[in-house]
């Protein structure tokens, strides 16, 4: 009788763990979205001081370092490629390597 009930013991405990580690390494997608009103201000200006990568710095602030690796095109149609090293503002022990391309 011990035996199945220690059976049945760690049958549970295995099985909350294993739920316990699926809550803690699922992929979950988020949505964040932010409005902003800045008055006197000409849409043109707020898109290119947002276009302009170092001042993501500004906008975002647990973005450690940024290197541009490409750019291309004229003042009306600019693109660049930037790889950026920012901490993860859920969890900041772990940093993020990315490539972005505006």
């Amino acid at each position: 009788m011990a035996r199945i009930q220690w059976k049945s013991a760690r049958t549970g405990a295995l099985l909350v763990g294993l739920f316990v580690l699926y809550l803690a390494l699922r992929v979950q997608n988020y949505e964040h979205k932010a409005f902003v009103f800045i008055p006197k201000i000409h849409p043109n200006e707020a898109w290119e001081f947002v276009a302009d990568f170092s001042n993501m710095k500004y906008l975002n602030p647990t973005i450690i370092d940024f290197t541009i690796i490409e750019e291309s095109g004229n003042y009306d149609h600019w693109k660049y490629s930037t790889e950026y090293s920012e901490q993860l503002s859920h969890w900041p022990h772990l940093p993020n390597h990315a490539v972005g391309t505006l």
